[in-house]
């Protein structure tokens, strides 16, 4: 249900923010670079607290985040590039390798085998001691015996 506006004015967009170029170079070393905030501050000679007050800044997170998305796609247009170099050196590695695993690596890359990654497996053998537990007010204890052990003679 859409309720008329009562004012007559029309809502206008908020308006963009200018976004200061420390500020913005703070943010490019974060993405590109992946510098702690503190020595983001140092290179852009912006105090750290300049750098926690800005972020919450609507304008500020928006322009953090497209600067993520461009350098993600700035990375996967150079991904075929870097495949097609991996493949040329990996073919000269076949052809002048010195050693024979050397060569047999690359093989192996050039076939494929190498993308596929191994097993991992993880083996928890921790023993929990037996420490004293506390029993709360009306819990019941129960305690396990071993079958070839006697029962006591004070319980029922």
């Amino acid at each position: 249900m859409n309720l008329p506006q009562t004012t007559g004015k029309e809502q206008k967009a908020p308006a963009k923010r200018r976004v200061s170029a420390r500020m913005r170079k703070v943010l490019t070393l974060r993405v590109e670079k992946a510098y702690t905030w503190e020595i983001c501050a140092q290179q852009a000679q912006i105090s750290p607290a300049a750098i926690y007050k800005g972020l919450k800044q609507p304008h500020v997170i928006a322009l953090f985040e497209e600067l993520k998305v461009q350098y993600i796609q700035r990375l996967e247009s150079l991904e075929g590039m870097h495949k097609a170099r991996a493949l040329e050196v990996a073919r000269e590695i076949v052809d002048k390798g010195k050693t024979d695993n050397a060569r047999m690596r690359a093989v192996e890359f050039l076939r494929g085998g190498a993308s596929k990654g191994g097993v991992n497996v993880q083996i928890n053998n921790v023993t929990h001691s037996k420490a004293y537990e506390f029993a709360r007010p009306g819990q019941e204890v129960v305690t396990i015996r071993a079958a070839d052990a006697e029962p006591d003679e004070d319980t029922d």
